[in-house]
């Protein structure tokens, strides 16, 4: 039996962030609220990012660096880049003085984390790209994002089978029409996707032990699984998860 997952519409517009506002401190640092006291999440255009990317790079361990060396496609070895500096750049601002003693770590599912020099984890971050965006979560609890650009898929019933549920495959082909298809794929794929990474597994869980139900409103206790679809062309959702 499927563990039940509560979703629930974003209503307002997610704000986007310009990677040269990233990159300039006096441009976001009034921002970030420090330090942070509840999740919050970063939505960053990739258009342009050419002139920007040596200045990235620079923020960059020596560790990512040779990862982002390894991509053979160069839109992905962008992403990657982006993705980690924009990781580097609000870490800075979220924990100050602390950013110099972090370690990078990884749990047994290769999710990475941060770590003080006492072990404390001050934070908890997620990262996921797409062509044309990045996005990052910060809170205190586990973080779990996604965003994905609805684009045609040319075996959509074969890629739903291996991770929707009989009730979410209803769902998805609930209309004839291929366009609701896609856009309905992708707004089940970005949730659970981030349930998936708020549980600290991704897809190394079967995606199918979850199971996802929209609902109108969440109780006051509920950590639902948020869906956005107000960037054009992007399914968006993110949680977290004590």
């Amino acid at each position: 039996m499927p563990t039940k997952v509560d979703c629930l519409a974003w209503t307002d517009n997610v704000p986007t962030t310009l990677l040269t506002d990233l990159l300039s401190a006096n441009g976001f640092s009034s921002n970030v609220e420090r330090p942070l006291t509840e999740c919050r999440r970063w939505f960053v255009p990739l258009s342009d990012i050419d002139t920007q990317l040596d200045a990235c790079e620079q923020f960059l361990t020596d560790s990512e660096r040779e990862r982002a060396d390894r991509f053979r496609h160069e839109g992905a070895r962008k992403q990657f880049i982006v993705g980690h500096a924009a990781i580097h750049l609000l870490l800075k601002q979220y924990l100050g003085n602390e950013y110099k003693s972090i370690q990078w770590k990884e749990s047994e599912h290769h999710k990475p984390f941060i770590q003080l020099a006492d072990s404390s984890i001050p934070l908890e971050y997620n990262l996921s790209h797409c062509e044309g965006f990045i996005a990052v979560a910060f809170g205190t609890i586990s973080q779990g994002i996604d965003i994905e650009q609805i684009r045609h898929l040319n075996d959509l019933e074969g890629i739903s089978r291996q991770v929707f549920t009989e009730k979410e495959l209803a769902e998805v082909f609930d209309t004839n029409d291929t366009e609701i298809q896609n856009q309905t794929f992708f707004k089940f794929w970005s949730c659970k996707e981030a349930a998936l990474k708020a549980h600290g597994t991704g897809f190394m869980k079967d995606p199918k032990s979850l199971e996802l139900h929209f609902k109108p409103k969440a109780e006051p206790t509920d950590k639902p699984v948020f869906w956005s679809d107000s960037i054009p062309g992007y399914s968006a959702a993110w949680t977290e998860r004590a």
